[in-house]
């Protein structure tokens, strides 16, 4: 991962128009961190996701996740959403 260190800061900071805060450079790099990706994705699938479907909070497509309701919502209803 180390290979990736200063490429992934040089674009971050291209990204932000030449400057950024520590912490989204950070986030830069856990964003190119596949095993840590990885590893959410199946603290998502295995707890967080099987968690909130069993309390029909959500539903599973595929490889996705959407809110019950959501599609019910008017436009004005889901620009409420929470940020």
């Amino acid at each position: 991962m180390s290979h990736v260190y200063q490429p992934v800061m040089i674009r971050e900071l291209l990204r932000q128009g030449g400057g950024a805060t520590r912490r989204a450079i950070a986030y830069a790099l856990l964003a190119e961190d596949r095993s840590q990706l990885e590893y959410y994705e199946q603290i998502v699938q295995g707890m967080v996701g099987r968690v909130l479907k069993s309390r029909n909070v959500i539903e599973q497509h595929g490889k996705g996740y959407q809110l019950v309701g959501w599609s019910e919502l008017t436009p004005d209803q889901a620009a409420h959403r929470a940020m």
